[in-house]
């Protein structure tokens, strides 16, 4: 007895369909497993074009950019954490993601608030204060988020 063409082609849909059905399905699994970094889950965001608007609503405020998906600075965001729970400045601080920084956006911050991000892959901290951007904190391993918030200006 011979099998038809058609039932061989129908074989190879299925077992095609069931492939492709089980390369999204474990896609959207792993997209969701993606572990957030500790300032993403609890910072308030903005996007950059609203730093503007931002900083004139709150001229003393502090803005943490970073991957949203960044965790080597754990220990980092777990110490800023608590500092600004600690010190009650969470409607004074920021998240922004880092992939919103291009080139572009570092020459318009550079001419708005006279400071000069550099292109690095680690997290960086501005502290504005009257507006204007008067620390720049790379984030690294040694960085200690205890050392550089001016407990004065934000109470």
């Amino acid at each position: 007895m011979k099998t038809p063409k058609k039932n061989y082609i129908i074989l190879i849909v299925l077992v095609v369909s069931t492939v492709f059905v089980t390369l999204f399905i474990s896609d959207v699994y792993l997209q969701k497993s993606k572990k957030e970094s500790i300032c993403y889950q609890y910072l308030n965001k903005i996007m950059l074009t609203e730093l503007d608007e931002y900083i004139i609503e709150n001229p003393n405020s502090i803005v943490y950019i970073s991957n949203k998906y960044d965790l080597s600075n754990e220990h980092f965001e777990k110490e800023f954490k608590d500092n600004i729970e600690q010190l009650n400045l969470k409607n004074n601080v920021v998240f922004i993601d880092k992939s919103d920084l291009t080139s572009s956006v570092r020459k318009e911050l550079k001419s708005k608030y006279n400071v000069d991000i550099p292109d690095v892959n680690n997290s960086i901290v501005l502290m504005f204060i009257d507006s204007k951007v008067t620390n720049i904190v790379i984030v690294d391993d040694n960085t200690n988020a205890y050392d550089f918030i001016d407990y004065g200006v934000f109470e």
